[in-house]
């Protein structure tokens, strides 16, 4: 500035070119990025486009360089609406994901229902029960941990002896859920609404991502699956593997990788503060 007041230039015109400078240079990018704890880490996130806003944010808030490299696609299955005209005989609604949700709310308006306010919902967790509320259903049940498993324990002692329960959910789900309802003594219905697919175009993309990424992150066994699907050679040592949770963990390792990161609470956020923790040095 003081060498432009010398030469009798406006400092608009100064702020303008050093504007154009930064900007040429990328620099207004890195200065605009926080200097958390993962500063300078590539990070892979692959879930589905248009889900992935809240873990790419979450993980640029703490300094990450996040990489948005989507393995799956949400592909509505064709359900006949008729098979809801009996929604109201249902005791339980079990819901698994919030593309679940989206799924049900929408076969529910094409078929012209209410959802029945007598019926109560277990949800798997708190991302799913937010999407729940979002659409009007009240869920009555989140277990403590976020797993199938103790989603079946959790509803064995509420539910009651002969309950009628629909499970809404993903196709490829494990049946690990509808297996122990039955075993406590429900009948269920399982609704298969969606499927997670890979997008066409996901080797080629995938193999120019991994030159530059340091972590990458699965949220649930159908990213694992379609990401090793789609790998062109093992995954290079340096790249470290972080899982939501302990169910995503096992099939990263029955697929031959090695995970290197889980999430002790199994969110978004739990995943972000998991690779938080990976990066911090435990003091003696």
């Amino acid at each position: 500035m003081i060498r432009a007041e010398a030469h009798g230039r406006r400092d608009a015109d100064v702020v303008r070119e050093v504007a154009d400078a930064l900007q040429a240079q990328d620099v207004a990018g890195l200065l605009a990025r926080p200097n958390g704890p993962l500063s300078g880490l590539r990070i892979m996130v692959t879930r589905a486009d248009g889900q992935e806003e809240a873990l790419v944010e979450a993980l640029a808030a703490q300094g990450a360089d996040p990489i948005a490299c989507p393995v799956i696609v949400i592909e509505a299955i064709e359900v006949d609406t008729r098979s809801l005209d009996d929604l109201a005989d249902y005791d339980w609604l079990v819901l698994t994901s919030a593309n679940g949700v989206d799924r049900l709310v929408e076969l529910l308006r094409r078929a012209g229902l209410e959802f029945p306010a007598h019926i109560k919902v277990a949800v798997i967790g708190p991302e799913t029960a937010a999407r729940s509320r979002a659409a009007g259903i009240q869920p009555a049940l989140v277990p403590e941990r976020f797993v199938a498993e103790e989603l079946a324990a959790a509803l064995a002692p509420v539910m009651a002896p002969n309950a009628r329960i629909l499970l809404a959910r993903a196709a490829g789900a494990r049946d690990v859920l509808p297996e122990r309802l039955r075993a406590n003594g429900a009948r269920v219905d399982v609704l298969e609404t969606y499927r997670a697919i890979p997008p066409p175009d996901l080797r080629p993309r995938l193999a120019a991502h991994l030159a530059e990424v340091d972590v990458v992150t699965f949220t649930s066994s159908s990213t694992v699956r379609h990401f090793v699907e789609a790998l062109d050679a093992p995954l290079p040592d340096r790249i470290a593997v972080a899982c939501i949770g302990p169910i995503t963990a096992q099939t990263a390792r029955e697929l031959g990788l090695r995970v290197d990161i889980i999430a002790q609470e199994y969110t978004t956020r739990g995943l972000v503060d998991a690779i938080v923790r990976s990066r911090t040095p435990v003091s003696a």
